[in-house]
This record gives structure tokens, sequence and C-alpha cells, in this order.
């Protein structure tokens, strides 16, 4: 397609804007500190001596990822900023967008508007929201994406039948294609795709014994950049070439065909199959009864179909791009599906889906194309914006490292070393990148140092002068609060809860307690047999920073859910947060405590007495109290540490 002058400075127009859609997008959630496998470089640092190229040589011994290995080689090396990895990151998003926005407009003719649907799809989709959080995955994926799609940029003359390919751009491409490999190796299967797909509309020439420079291409893609990264992980790398994630060796299973099946419907009909850590809280087990996803789903269905069933015209002047685009596409979901469901994560389909949506925009005339492409982004705002992708690793990771770095603000140099109390694990684990110290001196400076309750070898870390205890106000923002060393002490079990406190509640006294049912306070304490509003209301000072003792006995059952339960509100009654804890009472006389951490603005703390949801048997409740106190000798510290 001819692009006049005017052509061309609207599409560079429109590039620009792209370029500041992606960097708006990327700076919403970044921060400074690096976590996860952000640090995985990092590690080799440690071990190899910081240097650039020692570095390259141990990333290129886990993974010799040639070209994505030098940026991080760097990164550690010469002691980048995180902003930096941002940036680039970034930039290779507005790449891959600018690209499909280009075979938009010069290879298929579409028009402003769907070029710039495509080009935002590419950006935001639920495939690709979680590369804004993470720069090891985001650079990986969207490095190999752009330098893909640059590939198919330069050989989109074998797009069209009859025409004869130039073979500078052929050589473009094989050069791009070549190095997306060495940024992902997932993407050897992807150019195998399009390889194929490219041989196949060349079996008439070479019955007739000419090979031609498409075939030699396809040929040449195939070979040549899977054949060198294998032959590069023989000669650089301590593990296998068939090791995936998280060190698993892959194979070809019943499983694997079970997955990619459940891939494509994710993408073709806007199925979400995957554990919640990997494609958000609304999975396919929530979207199973939703009335609103099978419509969807139908929707879906009619608008593949029907363009089929009631065309007045050929709909394809040549079948060569979506062929191609479809075996590709075919090729991303098949190596994606071999590491298993337990594995199946939203990001390993950004290609695919990239995949596709040039396969709409190949396939379809203009309304039905367009009409699909409403239909994905619709989609894509629903998951993006109300499937709950706070729960994805990469978005709760990125989160729970910017509030435990944050939290340092509040400590001293002279405080030393902190413990971490009541975090997930293994997932603090990854976020600091192992027991804690690496995660300190790249985000930290070296002063304080924080970290695990436990190491990796079961070991308590004993040298600590504070704790930072997790809360539970709001669980996709995590936020903490920093403790003495007194405090953290009765939080970890090393010493027993102290025997005296602020009663709120024992034995027939209960002043101040709003109960369901009056009769069950007795003279030995308050006897809980389900799910209830029991509570009392108290001045959130009061408890602040304390913790909150219940001994109980069970009196039926021998392991009864009791909650130990704080609700915090304003003065004005709004409610901040809940903070829920549920613990299992046995038939002998037993304390468990709950730490009170009032968000900001608290005025009031409901303090509960309950079971828990579907709780079987009965608890006796013999007291309720409040002990201990932050005690870090200092004014400042005793603020809430939130994210």
């Amino acid at each position: 397609m001819h692009i006049d002058h005017q052509g061309m400075k609207v599409a560079l127009r429109d590039v620009c804007l792209i370029g500041l859609a992606v960097l708006v997008v990327s700076l919403l959630p970044y921060h400074p500190y690096f976590f996860g496998d952000e640090l995985l470089p990092f590690n080799f640092g440690e071990r190899l001596g910081n240097g650039v190229l020692s570095v390259y040589k141990g990333l290129n011994s886990y993974k010799p990822r040639l070209v994505m290995n030098i940026f991080w080689a760097f990164v550690v090396g010469d002691s980048w900023p995180r902003w930096v990895a941002m940036l680039f990151n970034a930039a290779c998003i507005a790449a891959s967008a600018s690209l499909a926005y280009a075979l938009c407009v010069r290879r298929f003719s579409t028009g402003r508007l769907t070029a710039l649907l495509v080009a935002a799809l590419v950006i935001g989709s639920r495939y690709d929201v979680m590369l804004y959080w993470d720069y090891v995955s985001g650079t990986v994926e969207t490095l190999s994406l752009a330098l893909f799609l640059a590939g198919i940029y330069c050989g989109s003359d074998l797009f069209e039948a009859g025409r004869q390919p130039r073979p500078r751009m052929l050589a473009a491409a094989f050069a791009f294609f070549l190095l997306c490999v060495f940024v992902h190796e997932r993407y050897a299967v992807g150019v195998l795709g399009f390889a194929g797909a490219v041989a196949v509309f060349q079996l008439k020439a070479l019955t007739q014994k000419k090979l031609t420079h498409p075939m030699l291409f396809a040929i040449l893609i195939a070979v040549v950049p899977l054949g060198l990264f294998a032959c590069m992980v023989k000669l650089l790398s301590d593990n296998p070439i068939t090791m995936g994630s998280t060190g698993r060796v892959v194979t070809l299973n019943v499983e694997t065909f079970k997955v990619a099946l459940t891939y494509l419907g994710n993408l073709f009909v806007g199925t979400n199959y995957g554990p919640p850590w990997f494609v958000g809280v609304v999975n396919q087990e929530v979207l199973v009864h939703s009335k609103r996803f099978w419509l969807l789903v139908a929707a879906f269905v009619i608008c593949w179909i029907a363009p089929w069933i009631f065309q007045r015209k050929k709909m394809l002047a040549s079948p060569r791009a979506p062929v191609i685009f479809l075996a590709t596409l075919l090729g991303f979901v098949c190596i994606a599906s071999l590491p298993g469901a337990d594995r199946q994560e939203a990001r390993w389909m950004y290609p695919a889906f990239v995949m596709m949506l040039l396969l709409v925009v190949a396939t379809y005339p203009a309304r039905a194309r367009l009409v699909l492409l409403l239909l994905l982004a619709v989609q894509q705002v629903a998951f993006v914006g109300f499937g709950g992708i706070a729960t994805i690793s990469s978005i709760s990771g990125s989160r729970t490292a910017r509030s435990l770095a944050e939290s340092f603000s509040h400590v001293r140099p002279a405080q030393g070393e902190g413990v971490l109390i009541g975090v997930p694990e293994p997932d603090t684990g990854w976020i600091l990148g192992g027991d804690g110290a690496l995660f300190c001196r790249i985000n930290l400076g070296g002063q304080n140092c924080l970290h695990r309750a436990r190491s990796y070898s079961g070991e308590p870390f004993a040298g600590y002068s504070f704790g930072l205890v997790a809360t539970t106000i709001d669980r996709t923002n995590p936020s903490y609060r920093l403790v003495g060393r007194p405090m953290a002490e009765l939080l970890l079990n090393e010493k027993p809860f102290p025997a005296q406190g602020d009663v709120l509640g024992e034995g027939a006294e209960w002043k101040g307690w709003a109960w369901s049912d009056p009769t069950m306070v007795g003279p030995e304490g308050v006897k809980l047999s389900r799910l209830a509003d029991n509570f009392m209301n108290v001045a959130a000072a009061r408890v602040d920073g304390r913790l909150l003792i219940y001994r109980a006995r069970a009196t039926e059952g021998d392991q009864v859910p009791m909650r130990l339960q704080i609700n915090w509100s304003d003065a004005s009654g709004k409610f901040l947060g809940a903070q829920i804890v549920v613990v299992s009472i046995t038939p002998e006389f037993t304390e468990h405590a709950l730490f009170a951490a009032a968000p900001p603005g608290s005025a009031i703390g409901a303090v509960y007495a309950t079971l828990h949801d579907g709780a079987k048997g009965s608890v006796l409740l013999e007291s309720v109290r409040a002990a201990g106190d932050i005690d870090l000798h200092s004014s400042e510290a005793s603020d809430s540490a939130a994210e």
C-alpha cells in the first residue's frame, strides 16, 4: 500500500500517541525496588563479582538468552536503577504496538481506527498487564515480541501470492527472528509455525524442483534459530534445553493437549483457565457460574462464524496471511502448554493474542473485524478492570516489595536488623530473592536489613532488633507495621504472652459487649457455636499496636475454627477494613493472639468473638485482653507503615 506524505504524518503522530500511552501506563505501577525474578541477575552478580561480563556468563549458564542477558548484565554490572528497566520495557511494548499498527495500515489497508484499536489491545490486554509490574518477565516477553513483529513486517511480502519478496527484506526478517529466539527461546516454535505455513505455499514450486527464495527462507528460519539455541545450551548452559519455568523439565503428554485447548478457549471465546496467581482471581472456576460470561462466549462464537455463513462475496483474496498467523499462533499455544495446567500463565499467551489480532485483520471484512476487535476490547477491559488481577503473582509481588521497602522509612540505621512476621511463604522468599540480604543491599543501601523469620534451611534468624508485621487490612495493597524486639518475640512465639493486660472481657464479666444471644454468656465465659455478630467497640488507640489475646478451649469438637477479628472504622462510622485470623481451638485451654494494626483515620475498633464461617462444634471463650506494645523507642516508628 502506498502512503502519501500526509498519511506518513498521521502515522507518525499515531506512533507518538502509542508511545505516550505506554509511558503513562508504565509509570502508574512503577517503584524503584527490585524484587522476585528481577533479583536473579543480582544473585549471579553476588556470586561472580558484579562485573558485566561475569554476570553475562552467569546468566547464560542458566539460560543462553544471549540478547536478553546483555541488558540485565549491564543493569547489575553498572548498577542501573530500576527506572531504566521500566523505560526499556515500555519502549518494547510501544515498538510492538507500533509494528502491529504498521502491519494493519501498510499491509492490510485497514482504517486508522482499526489500526489504533489493534495497537491499544497490544498495549492493554489481560495477557500483558502484569508485564508493567515485573521487568524481568516484562523485558523477556516484550523485547522478543517486538523483534518477532519486526521479522513479520520485513517478511510481509510473503503474504501476497505472486509477489516476489525482496531478498534484503527476507534477510532482515531472518535476523529479527534469530534475535527474538535468543531473547526468549519459546519463539523458536512460533518461528517454526511461521516457517511451516510459508513452506506450504511453496510446495508447488518445490515439485517443479525449484528452490525459491521463500522456501529457502522458510528452511533457514525453521532450522537455524532453534539449532543455534540448542548449540548454545550445550556450550554455555548448565541446564537441559527442555528446562522450563522454575527449573522444571517439560514433557509432551495428554495433559499438554488439554492445556492447549484451554489456552485456545481463553484466546477465542474469552475463557480464563489458569490458577488465580497467574490469570487473576476471576478464573474459569468463577466464570463458569456467570450468565454474563456465557453471553460473552455466545457473542464470540457468533462473531467468529457469522461472517463466513453470510458472506456476500469471497472473504479472502488470498489465504496466505491468515494461514501464516494461525500457524504461528498454534506454535505459541503448543510451547506454552508444555509446563502443564498448574503453570498456565496469561503472559505466555501475549504473542498468541497479538497473532490472533492480526488474524482477525487479515481474514475478516472491515465491519466484521471491527466488531470482533471491539468485542475483544470489551473482554480485556472486563478482565483487567474487574478480573481481580491483583492476585497475579507479579502484581502482588511488586506491591509487596514496594510496601516492604517503604516501611523502612520509619527505621533508623541504628536499629539494625529486622525480621518479617506473619508473611505468606514461599511468596515472600521469592519477593526478597532469598532470605532478605540481597533485597536489602540492592534496594535499601544495606543500612538496615530485612530477613525472613526462618531461612530456607529452617534456621531461625536471631539477631534482630525490630520486626515488620504483615497486616491484613487490604490484601491487594499489603501493609506492614514496625514493632520492637519485645513485641516481635511475642509474635514469633519465642516468649509467652503477657499474663496481665487490658481485659476486655473475662469469665462472666463482658461489660460493653453486644451479643447475638445474651444467654451465651456463662460464669466461665462465652459459649460460641456459630458465626455471629458478637462484638465490643473500643477506642482505636486503646488496642492499636497491641496484641488481642483470646483464651479459649473447644467444648465440642477437636479442631474448631474460631476467628480473631477486629473491624476498624473512622469517627463517622465508615468502615476502613478488617483484620481476621482463623485459628483452630482444641479441647485444652490455649491462647491465640492477633496483632491489632489500625489503618490511618481509625477511631473505633470493633473486637469480635465468633466462630468462623461453617464451623462445626462449640468453643468456650474464657477471656479477651489487650497486651504488649510496639516499643520501638521512637515516636515516629509507631506510625503505620502502610503501602
